[in-house]
């Protein structure tokens, strides 16, 4: 699927497309990486906390025990090559935000209250300003 496809959803954190949501789709599209297929179920639990500003509720991070269970491994930023996730501390102390990255310094993911877009990712730029880490799925190691 072109990467034009996954572009201009509109945004709704609680049953339809976010950034996670966005990531699934890209990654398993693109590159066969099923992320974490749980995840439907999980924002279905009541007793884990998915609401829209969970980050403010929770001492850790979501995302850092997903990407750990799912097999992803830090990489350092100069090293980003098409499908690695990059996770975003936006207004919060801890990742609250994931994108991935989709070459020629660019990476494709959804803002709250956004559509889903492709934004530039270089030193210097408003998103490269607020990552948090960078990271490889095990698959993708060659």
């Amino acid at each position: 699927m072109p990467l034009q496809d996954y572009i201009g959803r509109p945004w709704d954190h609680d049953g339809g497309s976010n950034c996670f949501t966005i990531a699934q789709e890209v990654l398993k599209g693109e590159l066969g990486i099923d992320l974490f297929p749980q995840y439907d179920e999980m924002r279905k639990d009541e007793g884990i906390d998915t609401y829209f500003n969970w980050w403010e509720r929770r001492e850790s991070s979501w995302y850092l025990d997903l990407m750990e269970e799912e097999g992803w491994r830090e990489i350092p930023l100069s090293d980003l090559k098409f499908g690695d996730g990059l996770l975003f501390c936006l207004a919060s102390k801890i990742p609250n935000h994931c994108a991935v990255y989709i070459g020629d310094k660019q990476i494709i993911h959804q803002l709250a209250f956004g559509e889903s877009r492709i934004d530039p990712f270089f030193e210097g730029s408003t998103m490269y300003k607020r990552v948090h880490m960078a990271l490889r799925h095990h698959s993708q190691f060659v």
